[in-house]
């Protein structure tokens, strides 16, 4: 039977290279088990995994939902969609939800008739600017509506395209930076992993 470490009949240089070998498999165990984010088999699911299928299959889930809530975090465009429900978080506090959340940190804008009405510069700069502009369009998608997911698309680059009812739609455009997360889908109340993009394509982790 042929054994699997190395034998003591061969010379140095094999038993050397046997050596650096298993020393290497122990170490890509150590690093799934301790960081699974570290592990290369995360770098080879990106090319299994189909972005844009695996967007659209996630954000079918508001087709037919309404936006019922617009805020932000600092520069982040966040959205809440379906019936909204209080919720705790850990401080106690008591905040509104709605049955799935998308927050947005890369490029946005929203369109009506071809023209972007609003984008992600509207939310940088001083806060009262950014608050203004987080309530001009809480009014336009939720006071005035609300607009109601009429469809949803993505693409390979880690975009998304959601039609809105009322000639509206919103558009999610990454900035491919690595590393950088670009937006995340969520149930905000679960504690089910989010689905992450983040430099472009599926964080892999989000998919475990």
């Amino acid at each position: 039977m042929t054994s699997l470490f190395p034998a003591p009949h061969l010379d140095v240089r094999e038993r050397r290279h046997g050596h650096f070998f298993w020393q290497s498999v122990r170490k890509s165990i150590y690093l799934h088990i301790e960081s699974p984010r570290m592990f290369d088999a995360d770098r080879w699911n990106y090319r299994m995994i189909n972005t844009r299928d695996e967007i659209e299959r996630r954000l079918s889930a508001v087709e037919g939902l309404p936006i019922s809530a617009v805020h932000h975090a600092a520069g982040t465009l966040t959205m809440q969609f379906g019936s909204l429900r209080p919720v705790a978080n850990f401080k106690g506090a008591i905040r509104h939800v709605g049955e799935w959340s998308l927050h947005v940190q890369c490029n946005w804008k929203i369109e009506q008739a071809g023209s972007a009405i609003a984008t992600q510069d509207d939310l940088f700069g001083p806060d009262e600017k950014a608050h203004r502009s987080a309530q001009r369009i809480d009014d336009l998608l939720v006071k005035q509506g609300p607009a109601i997911v009429k469809g949803v698309s993505g693409s390979e680059e880690g975009g998304a395209d959601i039609l809105l009812s009322g000639g509206l739609r919103l558009v999610i455009s990454p900035n491919s930076a690595p590393d950088e997360e670009d937006w995340r889908f969520f149930d905000p109340t679960s504690d089910t992993k989010h689905f992450i993009i983040e430099g472009g394509k599926v964080d892999p982790w989000s998919l475990s």
